[in-house]
């Protein structure tokens, strides 16, 4: 800007100097007398012009660059549409510790891949400590305060059997990797998936090894919770089966 003035300036400064020192003809004629003024005239016009629009960009040209530069400014960036999901975890265990860290991985895996999804899963991560009453009421406030669409976990059958009924009343579903307690059956519930096979898999392999070795008393020893206490009626009725004696303790 600073140099066109300049140029503008210097320019009418020669006009004049050269008319004043030509001929005297030149004045003289009315006709190119006019001409020269009117483009002297126009020649200050356009100066005044270009001043104002040096003003005008002073005041404009930061407001445009905020802008062009702001993320919610136009279509150069692209919003993602956010979907809560619960993962209910016992952080204090290593498996807990080692799914959380799979879970965050994957995550990242595969939005690398596919960046022009228009969705973000968005991690909602509770701990249980291990304990049911925690459990129940870490999936009562993802579901209620976080309007998640999904729980992944819990780890523990225990757990499981109360958050299912939270589930099944929210119509939240509940994705259990680790709860593989034969009593929660997922024919109980429409919002209740699991990704591990029940204990119930494993009922046949072991009814084959004992009637393998010939063994005529077999002793349970199972823990009493939820995991333990849902097998065991399924492995006494295998055994039952090959006529062997069940005595439990």
């Amino acid at each position: 800007m600073e140099y066109l003035q300049r140029f503008w300036s210097s320019y009418q400064e020669s006009i004049i100097e050269y008319i004043s020192v030509s001929s005297g003809w030149i004045w003289s004629t009315h006709n190119y007398e006019a001409k020269v003024k009117g483009f002297l005239r126009g020649a200050i016009q356009a100066n005044l012009a270009m001043r104002n629009l040096q003003k005008s960009l002073n005041h404009s040209l930061p407001f445009l660059c905020f802008l062009l530069l702001c993320p919610c400014g136009g279509p150069l960036v692209m919003t993602k549409e956010l979907i809560p999901i619960g993962v209910l975890l016992d952080l204090t265990s290593p498996i807990g510790r080692m799914v959380d860290t799979c879970i965050s991985m994957a995550l990242h895996d595969f939005y690398t891949d596919h960046a022009h999804y228009k969705t973000r899963l968005l991690r909602r991560r509770r701990d249980s400590k291990n304990d049911v009453v925690k459990a129940a009421f870490a999936a009562s406030d993802l579901i209620k305060n976080e309007k998640v669409h999904a729980i992944i976990g819990p780890q523990r059958s225990g757990q499981a059997k109360f958050i299912i009924e939270l589930g099944s009343k929210s119509q939240v579903p509940i994705i259990s990797f680790s709860a593989t307690s034969p009593s929660l059956s997922p024919t109980g519930s429409r919002f209740f998936i699991r990704t591990a096979q029940d204990d119930c898999s494993q009922i046949k392999a072991i009814a084959a090894i004992v009637e393998t070795y010939g063994w005529r008393e077999i002793v349970l020893i199972y823990e009493d919770t939820e995991y333990g206490n849902g097998l065991i009626p399924y492995l006494n009725g295998a055994l039952r089966r090959l006529t062997h004696e069940c005595l439990t303790e």
